[in-house]
């Protein structure tokens, strides 16, 4: 399979289960949107996204550990019909989700030799149970699937990082990590690294970039940020 291409519907009722699921609870995908950006209207969780772009990887039978991911978000993905697009080739994979002509979300895999950490450091403890797969499977129309997504590792990262509420607002741009295994029903523990650095954007405004790197565990290290910048408006700061 070289290029294809399928349609995909963003659902914001769909999106506002799973997010929190997942650990995202930032208030741009959700009701209270506008006290914390200036987006007309709630936008999809990367890690949605990132889930759909997953589970074509499943369906495709193109999913494999251990992998390098690198995430681009150049636009708030809003509700809405988008067109999939995805690229295979030798141990690599790009699927691009694309509306009005252009790419919104940009996710590429690529296969590695790294086994990540044998060890499990100690860090924010949160857990994944049965139920949690159950319903994630149910909004993915998935019947019969036993492995954990590791979109949920991901989300881990997410939680973590909006564990401290003056983040709250901020939008993800970009991450590249790598993923060493499937992730189990059962506890993780996540370490991040989070560095803030303020910026001018005009004369009235200033912005927030953190640069975030860090690692999910649970049998040794089954994800780890390596590079990430999330932004946040001064002026929506709480």
């Amino acid at each position: 399979m070289g290029e294809c291409s399928e349609r995909v519907e963003l659902r914001k009722d769909y999106w506002q289960i799973a997010g929190p699921i997942f650990g995202d609870l930032n208030p741009p995908h959700y009701g209270r949107f506008a006290d914390y950006c200036s987006y007309p209207k709630p936008s999809s969780p990367a890690v949605y996204l990132l889930t759909l772009a997953e589970r074509s990887l499943i369906k495709d039978n193109k999913l494999s550990f251990p992998m390098r991911v690198e995430t681009n978000l150049h636009f708030p993905a809003f509700e809405g019909e988008y067109e999939l697009r995805k690229n295979y080739s030798q141990g690599n994979s790009r699927l691009s989700f694309w509306v009005d002509g252009g790419p919104v979300a940009d996710f590429k895999f690529k296969s590695i030799s790294s086994r990540g950490s044998s060890c499990c450091e100690k860090g924010l403890e949160s857990l994944v149970d049965s139920d949690d797969l159950r319903r994630i499977n149910a909004l993915l129309s998935v019947s019969k699937n036993n492995q954990v997504y590791f979109s949920f590792a991901f989300g881990k990262v997410i939680n973590a990082f909006f564990r401290d509420r003056t983040r709250l607002g901020a939008v993800l741009g970009s991450m590249k990590f790598e993923v060493y295994q499937a992730p189990e029903i059962g506890g993780f523990s996540t370490v991040l690294d989070v560095q803030g650095d303020m910026k001018s954007e005009n004369d009235r405004k200033k912005a927030l970039d953190y640069s975030v790197k860090g690692s999910v565990y649970q049998k040794g290290e089954v994800l780890r940020v390596l590079e990430s910048m999330f932004h946040q408006r001064m002026s929506k700061i709480k």
